[in-house]
């Protein structure tokens, strides 16, 4: 028994020492660091409604982003993404459907917490908060259902990435976002998850 304890401590142990001393092999610091990332989100953007059920509907959405570090703790960039959307025009006695892509594009700022806590020349691990601003473009006919063909939307939230790698590591954003011209559909869930890959390169 008092084998079986001792073993199964080092075990724990050598698992730490292999999660946390790891930990330390990225710069807290985000000057001059660029930044990509690929991402993917669950907007829920409607409700599915019918004699039996009420259903969320909801949109995957891709985008992939680039940011630079300004300071030690602040960055900022852009980014692009792209959604599959349906619009309807009116047909016969009745509404047709086309399916279409929107893109979508804007402007990202994180302020990173972990260099006014640790200094460290290596560390893999990331805290920041980010804002984003931006927006969707649908190109449709004037007819369809949609009444504008560009969306603003405003993002606040927080952000934590792990990097497997040097340069390579997942990451996740969580946060509220809103797009005020889609206030006429009501009760939509606006908190959003965001993950995804990130890579990092600094001069």
């Amino acid at each position: 028994m008092i084998t079986n304890k001792i073993i199964k401590k080092l075990t724990i142990s050598i698992i730490m020492c292999f999660l946390v001393f790891p930990v330390f092999s990225q710069n807290t610091s985000v000057k001059n660091r660029f930044n990509l990332k690929a991402s993917y989100a669950s907007y829920h953007t409607g409700w599915s409604i019918t004699q039996n059920s009420t259903k969320k509907i909801r949109t995957g959405k891709y985008r992939i982003e680039g940011n630079y570090g300004l300071s030690n703790t602040i960055e900022a960039g852009i980014y692009l993404g792209f959604y599959p959307s349906t619009y309807f025009v009116p047909g016969d006695g009745d509404y047709i459907s086309h399916k279409y892509i929107v893109p979508s594009y804007g402007l990202n700022l994180n302020w990173h917490i972990l260099p006014y806590i640790i200094k460290a020349n290596n560390f893999r691990f990331d805290l920041y908060a980010s804002a984003k601003i931006g927006g969707d473009y649908h190109n449709i006919p004037e007819l369809s259902t949609f009444s504008e063909k560009h969306y603003t939307e405003l993002f606040v939230g927080s952000g934590m990435s792990f990097h497997l790698t040097k340069h390579v590591g997942l990451f996740a954003e969580t946060g509220y976002y809103t797009i005020p011209k889609s206030e006429k559909i009501s009760d939509l869930d606006n908190f959003l998850l965001r993950f995804g890959l990130s890579m990092n390169f600094k001069k």
